[in-house]
């Protein structure tokens, strides 16, 4: 594992998201996920912008920054929601811990994002950290609407959604997930070009955030753990569960990605 990516920063991260108790947009948890993603990437030197939306007559966000390149007109983003719920037998629970769904996804950006600032793209990179994916996707689909509308380029989406349990490390037996549409062919053939560890299409056609920019018309790919675990959207997707070197191992299969490609 390259030295730079800190196994601890992604433990610590799962953590303090799993702090929150329960992420659910009715909860107070939602904004202190929020505010505590917002720190972590003005800490690290970003532009933070919250990108706001209304549902059931409140208004939400979402949580962008960006790394730009000097003239490219490529902007790529790669996303990850932060929000959480847990159903018991009578419906939601107080607590939602959301370790693997997806505080996973939130610790690995969290962390690409830190080590990426310090590097020269040749493409422009847009961080989005998702709000209410629990509800239907709506933060994603607010956002992936409002890009279309406004016109933006955005040459392809990586999204990151429950990446932390697996039963070994990450290697040509055991390889990451991907959810991908015959539509994003090209983005998928340049991501198998550049990615450096094994990736295999998910049994499952998963249609999360990455598919709100499907919708769009815009080219998005998912990438996964080796089979969720039965903890989801319970009590028990805590932070001890997962493996958090394989998670690691994403964030440099994601940091050669994009200093790769231009």
């Amino acid at each position: 594992m390259p030295t730079n990516i800190k196994v601890n920063n992604i433990k610590n991260s799962v953590m303090n998201l799993e702090e929150c108790k329960n992420r659910s947009y009715t909860e107070v948890g939602n904004k202190k996920a929020s505010d505590y993603i917002r720190y972590e990437l003005i800490k690290y030197g970003y532009k933070v912008r919250k990108d706001r939306f209304t549902y059931k007559g409140r208004t939400y966000h979402n949580i962008i920054a960006e790394m730009r390149a000097s003239e490219s007109p490529k902007n790529y983003v790669v996303c990850a929601h932060f929000d959480s719920n847990a159903m018991g037998r009578r419906g939601p629970l107080k607590n939602a811990p959301g370790a693997d769904d997806n505080a996973s996804g939130v610790a690995a950006l969290l962390e690409l994002s830190r080590i990426l600032w310090s590097r020269k793209l040749r493409v422009n990179v847009v961080f989005v950290y998702f709000n209410l994916e629990e509800e239907k996707q709506r933060g994603s689909k607010h956002l992936a609407r409002k890009f279309m509308r406004g016109g933006k380029r955005i040459d392809g989406v990586i999204n990151l959604d429950t990446i932390g349990t697996w039963e070994e490390p990450i290697s040509k037996k055991l390889p990451i997930n991907y959810v991908s549409d015959e539509r994003s062919g090209a983005l998928l053939k340049l991501v198998k070009r550049h990615f450096p560890y094994s990736l295999e299409r998910a049994k499952e056609f998963w249609l999360d955030d990455h598919a709100s920019f499907w919708n769009e018309g815009y080219e998005a790919i998912e990438l996964t753990e080796s089979g969720c675990s039965g903890y989801i959207h319970t009590l028990k997707d805590t932070h001890e569960k997962l493996h958090y070197e394989n998670i690691a191992r994403i964030v440099d299969g994601l940091r050669e990605f994009f200093t790769r490609i231009n």
